[in-house]
């Protein structure tokens, strides 16, 4: 099994500057983004406010890999925002048995290591 933790940058940043109509938009462009780009996924789930987990089933590392940078195409394209859309991600894999949270806690340690080096490329999703 294979998880792909993902979670927004500058949701709060675009919800003070901007409004929560505009932070709701780029929250829906994300989840469009994640659910139409990660196509080899079995779903994508949004677990928390600006998080989300796609699951993969019997993973190919490459093919996911593949997924991944197509969401990172999808990101850079959309420019219906007022700032840009960014989502942090961390996958892991292995294989499937009760301790299979070990797994998503690996990719999301992923998506963390992920999110510090977006915010350092672009730090005006870090607000103050």
């Amino acid at each position: 099994v294979g998880f792909l933790v993902c979670d927004m940058n500058g949701l709060k940043v675009i919800n003070d500057t901007y409004g929560h109509i505009e932070g709701d938009k780029l929250l829906r462009a994300a989840a469009k983004t994640l659910k139409t780009q990660l196509e080899h996924a079995y779903d994508v789930y949004r677990v928390g406010g600006d998080e989300f987990v796609a699951i993969y089933v019997s993973p190919n590392d490459a093919v996911v890999e593949k997924d991944l940078e197509k969401v990172r195409d999808a990101c850079d394209a959309y420019t219906d925002s007022p700032i840009i859309l960014s989502i942090a991600m961390g996958y892991a894999s292995g294989v499937y048995s009760p301790r299979y949270m070990d797994i998503y806690n690996k990719a999301d340690e992923a998506m963390y290591v992920n999110k510090t080096e977006i915010k350092k490329k672009h730090p005006e999703l870090c607000g103050r």
